[in-house]
């Protein structure tokens, strides 16, 4: 049996953090009750580097949780985290299997060394 997958851009070169400073990126929300049939999730990213944005330092480590909630404008809370790597350029890659709600968004936390930035997607089958 073949399965749908649905994919949602999440950010496009987002600036998450500064050099001494640990920052925090929310993806906008996303309803999940069309994509979802079989409830698995996967992160695909590009870590890419901070030269010419305006941003000092290297390319920082970074964690990865969902959030959920029963409504698109509620209190979403972190269930999870699926995914951590460590400093420097590449492609980030996690599958996960969320807690089964409605509307979900996907935070990014970056430490304090590095900021990081980032252009990924959700993939949902």
């Amino acid at each position: 049996m073949a399965y749908k997958i649905n994919t949602v851009f999440l950010c496009t070169r987002e600036v998450i953090g500064a050099k001494g400073t640990a920052g925090t990126f929310d993806s906008d929300p996303i309803d999940l009750r069309n994509l979802a049939s079989r409830g698995v999730c996967s992160l695909t990213g590009v870590k890419a580097s901070t030269t010419g944005l305006g941003v000092t330092g290297t390319v920082g480590s970074a964690s990865y949780q969902y959030l959920g909630c029963a409504l698109r404008d509620g209190d979403y809370g972190t269930f999870g985290t699926f995914g951590t790597d460590g400093a420097g350029l590449g492609v980030t890659k996690f599958a996960f299997t969320p807690d089964v709600f409605p509307f979900m968004k996907i935070r990014v936390i970056t430490g304090t060394s590095n900021p990081l930035v980032l252009t990924s997607q959700l993939n949902v089958a």
